[in-house]
């Protein structure tokens, strides 16, 4: 009976694998050593493909043993931040395990952030150095002047290709958009130039495992942006326990699709982390777009493929899925956004690929529930798992966070495990509304079945979700409140077939004001990145509010998506 089961009964573990432990014997080792050993075992494998130049990993340890030396002479010591401002590219990679070789942190941040964005996050990481492309170098001049950047290293999109492309790039890139003119400015050194400039490894082991290793940003209530402290034992043990989930993926032998951004959490664990740590191949794709996601499976067979459901929907629409043969993918985990039923469906019977959702959030590394990757009977559709690996979950009284509800009741979804940041950067406050007595508060109002299985059901917080991309609305309502006409604001996200949900914001403008949609929407797209700009704009003489004056959000939500429904928006 359901009285008689109670999550310290842990009912997920009977919907586990055979082979899938529950608990696992962790190598208590920071990833770069992990990397350095693959390397060791098997130097000739290949571990990075970047459009059809291939790095194996005696190369890539080389490369990265340079570059850390490069760092280390550049001033960079331990506990110093070092802000990379890429996209999938060999560049990040290296400068990624770089950093962390010397006991630097790395600052994660988005190449489609603007100006001001950027500002805040390098100033609040303190970071001392940026790693760019060619593309933002101007951009990170004119920021250096506003922040603690000393030093800049510009990469560019075609420092590793194969030669044909080589030549080609050279002569076309600058008119594809694809490189761009950097200004002459002091401290400022090109990446090939970079590694010629170094010839050996730092000595000594410059970090452990509960030095901070990443800070990952987010945001919350407040819309105001937070460094996520993820550790060295938060990397490696995550990425330990994603592999223990997929104990059919052998080491050495599987090419995983590099889609997902690695400035992302979701991206940097189950993509470019847990391919290093397993000694495979992975794809690197700088533009995770439909037809760039096809081309990269007709051509180089990825069997593995970490995505976000805008992914999933966008290859289905696209025309060349008919003549791409997916045979080659063994299994996609779906995370970043809920995943519909119908996309669920649709994906698996037109491509033949199997598809496991899971949950997680940048606070927990990122990964803490996964459906079982087994037979139609362990995975259930509209969940995102159990529990993986060494990770608890309870559902809590939403108000109060303390007492346990009855599975099958809804409450606040609570997890607990070695892949929970340390904390906010500098915010000890928040970090206590986060974290309290070993669990992270999640947010997410959610219900575990009696199998173990959590279904997301609703959201605590406002926090909207955008192909895969998490948007904050209070952020959006300071940038449209700060316009002249504007005299207040609400963002919400409405359901959107493609990203999952889009943004839609309500607007009261000031007295004898007036504005149109389009006016709003190019001041947005001045302020903030692409993806965060609203896609809708509504006009009110007023906004529902409670009580005590606050915007009835789930009220404008809900007659957002009735209202844009009917448009057939």
């Amino acid at each position: 009976m359901r009285q008689s089961i109670g999550y310290s009964d842990k009912p997920w573990l009977k919907s586990y694998r055979s082979d899938v432990p529950e608990h696992i014997d962790f190598e208590k080792l920071c990833l770069p050593d992990i990397l350095r050993e693959r390397a060791a075992e098997n130097p000739g494998s290949r571990a990075l493909l970047y459009q059809g130049y291939v790095m194996n990993y005696e190369k890539l340890q080389k490369e990265i043993e340079r570059f850390s030396l490069f760092l280390r002479n550049s001033g960079v010591r331990k506990g110093q931040a070092v802000a990379l401002l890429l996209p999938n590219c060999i560049p990040f990679v290296v400068s990624y395990y770089a950093v962390l070789r010397i006991g630097g942190i790395v600052v994660m941040n988005n190449p489609l952030y603007t100006d001001r964005e950027l500002e805040y996050q390098l100033n609040d990481s303190e970071a001392c150095a940026l790693i760019t492309l060619d593309l933002f170098g101007n951009r990170g001049i004119q920021l250096r002047r506003r922040t603690g950047i000393r030093s800049i290293v510009i990469a560019s999109l075609g420092d590793y290709l194969p030669l044909p492309k080589k030549l080609l790039f050279h002569i076309f890139a600058r008119r594809k958009k694809l490189s761009a003119p950097v200004d002459r400015a002091k401290d400022l050194v090109y990446w090939k130039k970079c590694l010629r400039r170094s010839a050996a490894a730092p000595t000594g082991e410059l970090s452990n495992l509960e030095d901070v290793a990443v800070y990952a940003y987010t945001g919350g209530t407040t819309g105001i942006p937070k460094g996520v402290e993820l550790t060295h034992a938060n990397l490696s043990l995550q990425v330990q326990q994603c592999a223990a989930w997929f104990p059919q993926f052998k080491r050495g032998r599987e090419i995983m699709m590099g889609a997902l951004p690695y400035f992302h959490a979701f991206g940097m664990t189950t993509a470019m982390n847990l391919s290093l740590y397993k000694g495979w191949c992975q794809i690197l794709v700088p533009r995770p777009k439909a037809e760039h996601l096809l081309e990269a499976i007709r051509t180089y067979r990825p069997s593995f493929a970490p995505l976000v459901p805008a992914m999933l929907a966008g290859m289905l629409k696209h025309p060349d899925l008919r003549k791409t043969d997916m045979s080659c993918l063994k299994g996609a985990f779906s995370g970043g956004a809920p995943l519909s039923g119908s996309l669920l469906r649709d994906f698996e019977e037109k491509t033949g690929v199997r598809i496991v959702e899971g949950y997680g959030m940048t606070e927990t590394s990122p990964v803490t529930l996964i459906n079982p990757f087994d037979g139609e009977s362990r995975r259930k559709p509209g969940s995102v798992g159990i529990p993986i690996s060494d990770t608890r979950c309870r559902i809590v009284d939403s108000e109060t966070g303390g007492t346990d509800v009855p599975l099958g009741k809804r409450g606040e979804l609570i997890v607990a495990g070695p892949q929970i940041m340390k904390g906010y950067k500098g915010r000890p406050e928040e970090t206590a509304g986060m974290l309290r007595d070993g669990w992270c508060y999640t947010g997410d109002i959610a219900v575990m079945d009696d199998d173990g299985y959590v279904f997301l059901v609703d959201r605590k917080r406002d926090l909207i979700i955008s192909g895969g991309y998490n948007i904050y609305p209070a952020e959006i309502e300071e940038v449209l409140n700060s316009h002249p006409k504007v005299s207040e604001s609400c963002a919400v996200g409405i359901p959107d077939e493609l990203k999952g949900e889009k943004v839609k914001v309500f607007v009261v403008l000031g007295e004898r004001e007036s504005a149109t949609a389009e006016e709003l929407l190019d001041y947005c797209r001045t302020q903030l990145a692409a993806y965060k700009c609203p896609a809708l704009v509504e006009f009110r003489r007023e906004l529902p509010k409670s009580i005590v004056g606050k915007p009835l959000r789930r009220e404008l939500r809900d007659s957002g998506a009735k209202q844009d429904g009917k448009r057939n928006f």
